[in-house]
């Protein structure tokens, strides 16, 4: 007859390590998909700040195994009707940029290495923009766009956010 021993030692050294390492990857993501959402919501154009704050991130199979959204559907605070002349913020302003932050910090704190993130604009002009409306200054620097940028961005640092 052969005996093994330690097994149970082993088999909670290697649970230790994973639940440690989990925990790393975890992080990990949390801080890329917070740093997407901060390019993303700096690099876009912003009159009154509305387009800017309504970035969200959205993330299936956290810790709940369920769908999380950030915030609802619906005008942010920055909606202003009649817009303020001259434009009170341009692209990279920080109250809008701190408001989609704000808004999804509790979703991206329930993501897990396995979870399914997307960060998406629920502001209903995002269709309707295109490079003929926008004023030069809400141009990045070759005149691309804030997804376009991030895109580049994150692939060029070897992250692989974007297939």
């Amino acid at each position: 007859m052969i005996r093994v021993q330690g097994l149970e030692n082993f088999r909670a050294s290697i649970l230790g390590a994973k639940a440690k390492h989990e925990k790393r990857v975890n992080a990990a993501y949390r801080e890329l998909v917070a740093d997407v959402l901060t390019e993303l919501a700096l690099n876009t154009p912003q009159w009154s700040g509305d387009l800017a704050a309504s970035w969200r991130v959205k993330a299936e199979g956290s810790y709940s195994r369920s769908v999380r959204t950030a915030g609802y559907y619906g005008q942010t605070p920055f909606k202003k009707n009649p817009y303020e002349f001259p434009a009170p913020y341009r692209k990279g302003s920080m109250p809008a940029v701190d408001y989609a932050l704000a808004r999804s910090a509790e979703v991206i704190n329930s993501i897990r290495y396995n979870s399914r993130v997307s960060i998406y604009n629920d502001n209903p002009t995002v269709d309707e923009i295109s490079e003929q409306t926008l004023r030069p200054s809400n141009f990045i620097p070759g005149d691309i766009m804030a997804i376009e940028y991030v895109h580049r961005k994150f692939r060029a640092e070897g992250l692989g956010v974007w297939g």
